[in-house]
């Protein structure tokens, strides 16, 4: 009687264990899902402004300065051949000439 107490009590620590390490695994899940969205939204603002699809539309006026141009939250690339001043990109055009790129 005394050994079927002892079978369960092991069967009860490796279900138990075996739940820790699910739980372990869908919180890291998480925590990496999280981080790879940090990742991702970071990595769209550092390069919003290389993207040049927005360059046909002015964001300042003729002789706009680097810093008016960046603090009215624009792009200001000196060698650019039309405009100096233009608009960030969006999340969306970064992201369909991102998987353009990659196809």
């Amino acid at each position: 009687w005394s050994s079927g107490v002892g079978k369960m009590t092991t069967l009860n620590r490796r279900c138990m264990e075996k739940y820790r390490r699910q739980r372990q695994k869908r919180k890291q899940d998480r925590i990496y899902a999280y981080r790879r969205q940090q990742w991702e939204d970071r990595l769209w603002r550092e390069q919003s402004c290389p993207f040049h699809a927005n360059s046909h539309t002015d964001c300042g006026f003729p002789g706009i300065t680097k810093d008016e141009c960046e603090r009215r939250g624009c792009c200001y690339d000196e060698t650019s051949k039309s405009r100096w001043c233009y608009p960030k990109a969006t999340k969306e055009q970064w992201e369909r000439a991102w998987r353009a790129q990659r196809q």
